[in-house]
């Protein structure tokens, strides 16, 4: 129909959004010679370089450098993922800092991201009206609603003949074939829509139709069951060769050019402290101020919800500070109304541990 055709095209357009942040072109690096090329003729092996703020083409595997890579598009994470030499990153995924030389594992086409376009246009070419139950369209389901129908005119019957078969019909056109055919696949797609447009991929929209017979359910924490920004939870100071607020002003100013939400939260505490040769790790961030040497590494424990952060001064630890995440109001009454009716509940998340 063209209802839900039209429905198929804004979830088109939802993923092409998905892929605008793809760069058209990127810097291609053979020996000593680097040369601007269109990111669809990277093929495996190629090396490339890719600065920060930009958004990585290809699947691909750090060569040189270290930095932090946003994942949050593929992964939900907001918290910004440590990357050096050896590691992967996937297509789609920005670089926050640093710059890194890196080898295509694939073409653009074969990516981590492509893939997820072929699962849409899989989804897409679902058929819903075939996963309605047979049973539904066999003699008892006609009888049913013959029986329903004749019902419904018999309770009109005294307002006249004309409203009795107004409501009679009615009935006859809702439980219709045709009608089921119309909203199922219509229904379906607006779902698949609604769904990118929540940063939700629905690979099998036909599967939905089996929700309310599932046991197990499978919640994603980051931006699912919590609001994916941080607030601070606890700040502590370790020492007292300094003032909270000089602390404070050194992790403001070790973060000052960070752009993941992490750094943002931090630099919200206090006006910045100027910080000289400010290098990331894959432990955190370090730089010089005052005559010593500043570092802010991070973890998580199992035992507690929070991020912790640990400000460190020529090695001794001198400030903590625990993030967490919120959660979303609807969460706990979600999970409580499907623990009533039996459901088992797991949690997914791409915390690193400490």
């Amino acid at each position: 129909t063209g209802l839900e055709q039209r429905q198929r095209q804004k979830v088109s357009h939802m993923f092409a959004r998905l892929q605008a942040d793809l760069p058209a072109a990127v810097t291609r690096v053979e020996g000593n010679t680097e040369t601007l090329v269109a990111s669809r003729l990277l093929r495996a092996g190629d090396h490339f370089r890719v600065a920060q703020g930009d958004v990585i083409p290809v699947d691909a595997e750090l060569l040189e450098g270290t930095a932090r890579v946003e994942q949050a598009a593929l992964t939900g994470e907001s918290v910004p993922v440590h990357k050096s030499a050896g590691d992967s990153v996937s297509a789609g995924t920005r670089l926050l800092e640093g710059t890194l030389v890196l080898q295509a594992n694939s073409a653009v086409h074969d990516s981590r991201l492509a893939r997820i376009g072929d699962l849409i246009e899989r989804a897409q070419s679902q058929q819903p009206f075939q996963s309605v139950n047979p049973a539904l369209l066999s003699t008892t389901f006609v009888i049913t609603v013959l029986v329903l129908a004749a019902i419904t005119g018999a309770l009109h019957w005294s307002s006249g003949g004309a409203v009795a078969f107004e409501h009679a019909l009615a009935v006859l056109v809702v439980t219709c074939p045709c009608a089921l055919a119309l909203a199922a696949p219509l229904t379906l797609a607006a779902t698949l829509g609604r769904g990118l447009e929540e940063n939700v991929l629905i690979a099998d929209p036909v599967r939905l139709m089996r929700l309310p017979h599932l046991a197990n359910w499978l919640f994603d924490k980051t931006g699912t069951l919590t609001r994916g920004h941080f607030v601070v939870d606890e700040i502590e100071r370790l020492s007292d060769t300094h003032t909270s607020a000089e602390l404070l002003g050194i992790v403001a100013g070790l973060e000052q050019h960070a752009r993941h939400p992490v750094a943002q939260t931090l630099r919200a505490l206090a006006a910045p402290t100027d910080v000289d040769n400010v290098t990331l790790t894959r432990e955190g961030v370090s730089g010089n101020a005052s005559g010593h040497t500043w570092r802010i590494s991070g973890r998580t424990e199992a035992e507690s919800p929070c991020l912790q952060l640990h400000l460190s001064c020529d090695g001794e630890p001198v400030l903590r500070i625990a993030l967490r995440d919120t959660p979303r109001d609807e969460a706990h009454a979600v999970l409580s109304a499907l623990r009533q009716r039996g459901k088992h509940l797991f949690m997914s998340s791409g915390d690193q541990p400490g």
